[in-house]
């Protein structure tokens, strides 16, 4: 088993267009992303959103 901690500022919401109350929503969904993405033995033990909007880019 594999454990990540995300981290999703406000900024990279705000750019994204999801609202704090969907925060929890847009973390599984890039875990879903990433695991769809790459194996998941590859995902880092700390993800920040800014970093993956980053490299996959936004929307």
């Amino acid at each position: 088993m594999s454990h990540s901690r995300f981290r999703a500022g406000e900024a990279v919401l705000k750019e994204l267009g999801v609202p704090e109350s969907e925060e929890r929503r847009a973390v599984e969904e890039t875990a879903a992303f990433l695991a769809g993405h790459q194996p998941v033995i590859d995902i880092p033990p700390v993800i920040d959103l800014d970093d993956v909007v980053a490299r996959w880019g936004g929307r």
